[in-house]
C-alpha cells in the first residue's frame, strides 16, 4: 500500500464530487474568479500589493459554501496546470485521518511534494521520516522552495479549522501565509476568526 498516493486520490475524488454539485451564487463565483486571478499571475510584480508573497485566504461562517468554492477552484487550477505545467496539491482537512491533525498533514504534504518536485540536487524525496514537529514544519517550508518557473506549486487547504488541537494545529502558526517563495501559491479556507488570525500572522 502507498499511503501518500491513497491520500492524494482520496482528496482529489472529494474535490471532484463536490465540484460536480457546485451551483455558484454570484458571491461564490466572484470568489472563484478572485482565486483564479491570484493563481494566474505569472510573477510577483503582477500581484496586488497585499498579495505579494502571500496566501489567498477564503473565510466565512460554516455552511456558506467555502468547500464548494475550494473544490471548483481545485478543478479549475488542475485543468490549467494540465495545459501549462505545474503541480496542484489539495487537502480537505478533517475528511481523512491524515488530514485531521497537523503532524500527519504535514508529513503527507511533504511526502507528496517531495515525490513531484526534486531538490536542488535534482533528487526527489519519497517520504519524510521526521518525528519532531518543529523539524517537520521546517521541512514543509523547504518543500515550498522547490517550486520553479517551469513547475509552479499550488496548495489548497480547505477548512483548516477542522484540525484537532495536537501540536497547536488550530493556532495555524505552522502555516506560512506571508513571504512565500516565488512560484508558490497557497489557498486556504477557514472560519472568520481564523481568517483574521491568518491576516496578521
Amino acid at each position: 500500500p502507498d499511503a501518500v498516493a491513497d491520500e492524494v486520490l482520496d482528496h482529489l475524488r472529494f474535490a471532484w464530487r463536490r465540484a460536480q454539485s457546485f451551483t455558484p451564487t454570484e458571491s461564490a463565483a466572484h470568489v472563484c474568479r478572485a482565486i483564479a486571478r491570484y493563481l494566474s499571475m505569472e510573477n510577483e510584480a503582477e500581484l496586488e500589493p497585499n498579495r505579494v508573497g502571500s496566501a489567498f485566504v477564503v473565510h466565512g461562517r460554516s455552511g456558506v459554501g467555502k468547500t464548494y468554492i475550494m473544490s471548483q477552484a481545485v478543478q479549475d487550477a488542475s485543468a490549467r496546470c494540465a495545459a501549462t505545467g505545474g503541480v496542484v496539491v489539495v487537502r480537505f482537512l478533517g475528511t481523512t485521518p491524515d488530514s485531521s491533525n497537523v503532524h500527519a498533514l504535514l508529513k503527507s504534504l511533504c511526502g507528496q511534494i517531495g515525490r513531484i518536485l526534486p531538490d536542488v540536487n535534482g533528487k526527489g524525496t519519497q517520504i519524510t521520516n521526521l518525528t519532531d514537529f518543529k523539524d517537520l514544519c521546517a521541512e514543509f517550508r523547504g518543500m515550498l522552495s522547490r517550486a520553479n518557473e517551469m513547475t509552479p506549486l499550488t496548495i489548497f487547504l480547505d477548512s483548516v479549522d477542522q484540525l484537532d488541537d495536537s501540536n497547536a494545529g488550530r493556532r495555524l502558526e505552522w502555516l506560512p501565509v506571508t513571504n512565500l517563495p516565488a512560484h508558490t501559491r497557497i489557498v486556504v479556507s477557514t472560519l472568520p476568526d481564523d481568517g483574521e488570525r491568518l491576516r496578521f500572522q
